[in-house]
C-alpha cells in the first residue's frame, strides 16, 4: 500500500517534482557548498513557486506515527529545519524524514493530516533566499527509509495523491508589508513571481 503524499495543498495547485531520487545532476554544486553527496538522497517537491510553495502543510500521511526527532538549523547546518517520523506497516518499520521546513511541531504521536511543520527554505537551498526574495529556494525534500535502507520515495508515497486545503495555506504569513511591495514591484517590473 502507498501513501499520498505528506503535504496538504491549497485546491488548484499540484505537487511539482523539481529533483528525483537519485539524480546526479548536483553533485558539482553540492560539493561546492561542503555536501558529501555521489547523487539526490530524496525527492524534492514544490507546490507552486517559491511564495506558493512556502507555508504549505506538511502532514501525517499515515493513521497514526510517531515523530521522534526534530531538528533545528544551525548556522553551519546544511538540511535546515526538518522532522522524522517513524510507523509500521506490512513492509516493516518505514522512516520519512522532511527538510527545509520554515517550522516544525514537537515530538509526539501524530494522526492523519495532523499538522508536523510547514514547508520552507531552511538549510543549503537554491536558489539562495535573499532580501529581494526571502522565499527562494523553498521546497520539501523527502527522503524515505524501509528497515533502515535508503528508498526511493516512490516506494513508499503514492505522487499522484495529496491531502487538499479549502483555505489557503497563509505562507506569506511571516512577511513584513515592505517585502510585499518589493515583490509588487518586482513582479510589475520584470514579471517575477
Amino acid at each position: 500500500m502507498k501513501y499520498p503524499l505528506p503535504i496538504e495543498i491549497v485546491r488548484g495547485r499540484s505537487p511539482i517534482v523539481t529533483q528525483e531520487y537519485g539524480d546526479k545532476s548536483s553533485v558539482a554544486w553540492y560539493k561546492s557548498k561542503g555536501i558529501d553527496l555521489k547523487e539526490h538522497n530524496g525527492t524534492d517537491i514544490v507546490t507552486g513557486g517559491a511564495v506558493a510553495t512556502y507555508g504549505t502543510k506538511l502532514v501525517c500521511p499515515v493513521p497514526t506515527a510517531l515523530l521522534d526527532k526534530v531538528y533545528f538549523t544551525t548556522p553551519l547546518s546544511t538540511q535546515g529545519n526538518g522532522v522524522r517520523i517513524r510507523w509500521r506497516d506490512e513492509k516493516g518499520l518505514n522512516q520519512c524524514l522532511v527538510w527545509h521546513l520554515s517550522e516544525t511541531n514537537q515530538q509526539g504521536e501524530y494522526r492523519e493530516k495532523d499538522v508536523l511543520g510547514y514547508m520552507g527554505n531552511s538549510g543549503t537551498v537554491r536558489p539562495e533566499p535573499s532580501v529581494w526574495n526571502v522565499h527562494a529556494g523553498s521546497h520539501l525534500h523527502l527522503m524515505t527509509y524501509v528497515n533502515n535502507v535508503l528508498v526511493d520515495p516512490r516506494e513508499i508515497f503514492d505522487f499522484t495523491k495529496w491531502y487538499v486545503s479549502e483555505t489557503d495555506t497563509g505562507q506569506a504569513k511571516d512577511l513584513p508589508p515592505f517585502i510585499h511591495f518589493l515583490n509588487k514591484i518586482r513582479e510589475s517590473l520584470f514579471g517575477i513571481t
